[in-house]
């Protein structure tokens, strides 16, 4: 048999300003078995409530409900049906499964520490435009979890997939231009500009539309999602050309973070990163790259004799990706010249203590090499021929 729990309404004894009543707790409330709770006014929790089993519920089809407080409240279920939104002031926790009925949950756009958290879950239903979280959400967890937010009226959640371990990352959505990313509609954490311009020289453009923000200390690959508020035909009409770029907080400028996959059109799609560190960028958003097949490969021949022509083994776009490492073999496959960041710099000589009369530069002769691009997730192998 399930059990109803009522709980007493406290009125003009609050310490607060509220414009309604409020349930206020102090104590030690747990919720056992299949209990059931329905708050119908706004909640103060300054007691502990993280024990709970059973289902919890917000309701209101004439006002929103304000949930705030010194500790956080942890439910099993909950359920949100709260048609002028459900606002927290205080974290929220659910172990089970989240049911979003009505409204969203707004959590402070300039209060980190607020969140809706997900706790060793990724279950819910009902997110669309007029249902999400507009802030931030918290998931603790290694499964795939598609993170249900939103912002300006607009779902546009990302997602992170499957991991072997156990993480915990924090992401929230922002309809707004990263060159300003802090406005008096929509108040966030971030004190400087995220300039569109200031970016690598992978990048040809960074969306000016949109941006998320993504918290973690593990690696992690991210999905990203557009729609047509996305705009993406200003950054390019090639699916193919988009990247997930995020803003270095060492570099203080964009860069690459790939493309390993991307699905849709212009109108609507997903397109995934490559594994990053998310605390080592402020924010992350979409933007589009100079294509991998403006880099020339091939075979490639030099006569490194010092007439200025043709003296270093220089492939062409090179600079395109700096972020990559040349690796040339003998042809007994003996490691003699390595680079990262290869510059085109290559004049047939051997770094590898390995080899007599260095000095001297390699025999002439064929030589392989393997070209890593890592941001653009590219190995290229050919053969370089030496003549002095």
């Amino acid at each position: 048999m399930k059990k109803l729990v009522i709980f007493l309404v406290l009125f003009s004894a609050l310490p607060c300003v509220y414009s309604q009543a409020a349930f206020y707790n102090a104590g030690n409330i747990q919720m056992h078995g299949t209990a059931q709770v329905g708050f119908h006014t706004n909640v103060i929790n300054d007691g502990v409530f993280n024990n709970n089993s059973g289902s919890a519920g917000f309701y209101s089809q004439d006002q929103s409900i304000v949930v705030s407080g010194k500790n956080k409240m942890i439910f099993k279920d909950i359920t949100v049906e709260v048609f002028d939104d459900l606002f927290l002031s205080t974290s929220i926790g659910v172990t089970n499964d989240l049911l979003l009925n009505i409204g969203r949950v707004n959590t402070p756009t300039n209060d980190k520490a607020v969140s809706l958290d997900f706790i060793d879950s990724r279950i819910y239903v009902g997110a669309d435009d007029d249902r999400h979280v507009d802030g931030y959400v918290t998931v603790t967890n290694s499964g795939e979890f598609t993170f249900p937010i939103g912002n300006a009226g607009l779902l546009r959640p990302m997602i992170l997939p499957n991991s072997p371990r156990t993480g915990t990352f924090k992401g929230a959505y922002f309809k707004l231009d990263p060159n300003t990313p802090n406005t008096s509609a929509t108040p966030t954490t971030f004190t400087t500009s995220f300039d569109t311009n200031a970016k690598d020289l992978t990048l040809t453009s960074v969306n000016t539309e949109e941006f998320w923000d993504l918290d973690g200390s593990d690696v992690t690959s991210i999905k990203l999602t557009w729609d047509k508020n996305s705009n993406l035909g200003a950054l390019t009409q090639k699916v193919s050309d988009l990247r997930v770029v995020g803003w270095s907080k060492d570099l203080e400028f964009w860069v690459d973070l790939g493309n390993t996959g991307v699905g849709g059109d212009m109108n609507n799609g997903t397109i995934q990163s490559t594994p990053f560190i998310p605390d080592e960028f402020e924010v992350i958003t979409i933007g589009s790259g100079k294509a991998a097949e403006n880099i020339v490969f091939g075979n490639y021949g030099i006569s490194p004799n010092g007439d200025g022509t043709n003296d270093t083994f220089a492939i062409k776009n090179i600079e395109i990706s700096h972020n990559n490492t040349l690796r040339i073999y003998n042809r007994w496959s003996l490691l003699v010249y390595s680079k990262n960041d290869y510059d085109n710099s290559w004049g047939g000589f051997s770094d590898n203590k390995l080899n007599v009369n260095r000095e001297l530069g390699l025999p002439d002769g064929t030589y392989f090499y393997v070209l890593d691009f890592h941001d653009l997730g590219i190995s290229w192998q050919g053969w370089v021929y030496v003549k002095r």
